[in-house]
């Protein structure tokens, strides 16, 4: 029962996490970099004030998975940016949610993770959630290119992977006969994508920081909540790969975060959503029924 009410308090930090996001105004990769660089420094300096007070060790492990885990943090939201203004936005967020079938492949394929029919039927099911929610619940009418498509399957196997890292972190560990370190994994993990994004800020910037500054200042509230659910979402989920079966976990994260932002969007924010999206939202729970039978 534990690690069910841990995954559904990773689902609402997520969803609280990109509520807070949009609520956070940019308009270059520059400008993201900068809310990224922040938002995961604030995570980096709470758990270091964590591990320093617990006097916490770091594994080898920890430390090169976690700064592989920062990097490849980067990237995923580089590539998902430049893919957004390459193409549609609704085709483009179907690509970054579909990446929860890398992570539990690698489960079912590499790990020995048992395969049961209501894990099968769920993933399926997310799957068709996923599709109705943002190709035919979002916008539609544009046509993407090569570029764009290229540029959709990095922002797939890179989100993907990072999920991917994180159990191997894990395993490492558990192999290594040492206790888990999901904490520490974050730490190192938000520490190097905060000085990996403030430095690819400083460098786009080209010495104009004001920009910045001024951004900082106008969105300083929805930027601190936006690190405080993606820490404690990521956290959770940390701990939980070291508990929970990856191709039970990252099906019923993703795909129960994504229903409850789509949720929000319809109850809080009055967004119209469509007879597919309604039909996307309905599968997405009926997929987390049948994951928990």
């Amino acid at each position: 029962m534990i690690p069910v009410f841990l995954i559904l308090a990773a689902i609402l930090m997520f969803a609280f996490q990109s509520t807070a996001l949009k609520k956070v105004e940019v308009s270059s990769l520059g400008q993201n970099l900068l809310v990224t660089g922040v938002s995961s420094g604030l995570i980096a300096v709470c758990l270091g004030g964590w591990a320093l007070a617990a006097g916490q060790s770091f594994s080898v492990y920890t430390l090169g998975y976690g700064v592989l885990f920062g990097l490849m943090f980067i990237v995923t939201l580089a590539v998902y940016h430049f893919a957004m203004q390459s193409g549609p936005l609704s085709y483009t967020a179907f690509f970054f949610s579909a990446s929860m079938l890398i992570p539990s492949a690698a489960g079912l394929i590499f790990w020995q993770e048992p395969f049961t029919w209501n894990i099968g039927a769920g993933i399926l099911l997310f799957l068709a959630a996923f599709y109705f929610i943002s190709v035919f619940g979002g916008e539609r009418g544009r046509k993407g290119s090569l570029r764009w498509f290229l540029l959709c399957a990095l922002t797939w196997l890179f989100n993907g992977g990072l999920s991917v890292v994180m159990n191997l972190q894990q395993k490492s560990l558990k192999a290594a006969g040492m206790p888990a370190e999901p904490g520490q994994m974050m730490l190192v993990s938000f520490a190097a994508a905060s000085a990996a994004a403030l430095i690819a800020w400083a460098v786009t910037a080209k010495g104009k920081f004001a920009a910045g500054g001024e951004l900082l200042k106008n969105f300083w509230l929805p930027i601190l909540l936006v690190g405080v659910g993606t820490g404690l979402g990521n956290v959770l989920v940390a701990y939980l790969t070291g508990v929970v079966p990856s191709s039970y976990l990252f099906p019923f994260v993703q795909g129960g975060t994504m229903v409850a932002v789509t949720l929000y969007s319809s109850l809080a924010l009055k967004e119209k959503i469509n007879r597919f999206g309604q039909l996307g939202i309905l599968l997405g729970v009926l997929a987390i029924v049948i994951i928990n039978l």
